[in-house]
């Protein structure tokens, strides 16, 4: 690879997401200490707007309790479901990306139930696509979140290797299902890797003709224009705007022209100003109500230890995505600093079940509850 690998978590459409895990982890020690006074952020409001969306109600907790007890029918007709109601109207989309970003974690104990389930639905798209999220995680654990100078060549051999195999699946799951937008992203996802824009824009297009208007299949392509992986700001802006003919039919897609000042931000974030990145996400928000927008402004909070002030952020970010795991991390670091235990111990509890492999996670569950024993 010839630019730098960001420190991000995996998530397709949102791997920056996870950025501030690691900080948060270190901060873990200090729990016991008084947060600063701070001012309600003056940026929040009682409800984000949804631009017409229906809400996300996919229960990803239980997708994974089928999955190990091998229930698979019930997650394809599931996953199914989904699919057919974003084909009805753009606006259900939320939930069909969502329900496969189930899979997109290295938890080991999931990879032979996975390998079962494409065994015994060989004519089915959906374990397929679900398995390629999942190698694709397994792939940025080979990583590593180093940037690319701090990476050796086994890792990114390593990383190759899993994207290879998540690749075949992908280009299978299409081949049973054209219309499989998910399995587009993952070959997206893995060309970026590979610098190749060219046909990432290919990809791009071939989602489009599915799916027109749709918000979710253009944020993993307007991240690979990035400068960190070979684009440039013009080319971020300008795909946005070029977006926004379909306002009309998506009113979402106004948020696309926040991502520049988006990537602006993590940008002053791993050059070590989260003061200028926290003005980046707010200017990001100027441009509409987005997860992302508001999750990431509030880990900067979360840096500077204005707790109370990330704390809105996180609910909005949460209202909007509610099972994000990195997310909900944040959150319960915040809760933690302003001494609301039980509200940290629920956060960390759902992100644990929701990635077993999470170490960040099942540790706070852990030190949550000794906490609590002490009260």
């Amino acid at each position: 690879m010839k630019n730098k690998k960001p420190k991000t978590s995996h998530t397709i459409s949102s791997r920056f997401a996870g950025v501030l895990v690691v900080f948060i982890a270190f901060c873990f020690l200090g729990c016991g200490s008084k947060s600063p006074q701070a001012k309600q952020n003056p940026n929040s409001k009682a409800e984000p707007e949804r631009y017409g969306y229906a809400p996300i109600t996919v229960d990803r907790v239980k997708i994974l309790e089928l999955l190990r007890e091998k229930k698979y029918t019930e997650i394809e007709t599931q996953i199914n479901s989904y699919q057919a109601s974003m084909e009805k109207d753009v606006h259900n989309e939320d939930n069909f990306w969502e329900a496969f970003e189930t899979f997109d974690i290295d938890d080991p104990s999931l990879l032979d139930p996975l390998n079962d389930w494409v065994k015994q639905s060989p004519q089915s798209w959906v374990p397929l696509a679900a398995r390629g999220q999942y190698l694709i995680a397994k792939g940025y654990l080979a990583r590593g979140s180093e940037f690319a100078d701090k990476t050796s060549n086994e890792q990114f051999k390593g990383m190759e290797e899993w994207f290879d195999k998540a690749t075949l699946d992908a280009r299978a799951a299409i081949k049973l299902n054209p219309k499989a937008l998910i399995s587009f992203d993952e070959l997206i996802e893995v060309s970026k890797n590979q610098a190749d824009m060219g046909q990432s824009r290919v990809l791009l297009d071939e989602e489009l003709k599915v799916s027109p208007y749709s918000f979710g299949a253009r944020t993993a392509y307007i991240l690979n224009l990035a400068p960190r992986w070979g684009g440039s700001y013009d080319e971020m802006d300008n795909f946005a705007k070029e977006a926004q003919k379909f306002v009309d039919k998506n009113a979402k897609l106004q948020l696309l022209l926040g991502y520049v000042d988006f990537d602006r931000g993590r940008t002053a974030f791993n050059d070590g100003d989260p003061d200028a990145a926290i003005k980046f996400f707010t200017k990001a928000l100027t441009y509409g109500d987005h997860w992302l927008f508001y999750s990431t402004r509030g880990g900067m909070y979360n840096q500077i230890k204005q707790y109370r002030v990330a704390l809105p952020d996180f609910e909005k970010a949460l209202a909007l995505r509610p099972q994000h795991v990195d997310t909900l991390c944040q959150r319960a670091f915040a809760r933690l600093k302003v001494r609301q235990i039980a509200g940290a111990n629920a956060d960390a509890v759902l992100a644990n079940k929701l990635d077993p492999a999470n170490a960040f996670a099942a540790d706070w569950v852990d030190q949550l509850k000794k906490l609590q024993k002490k009260q």
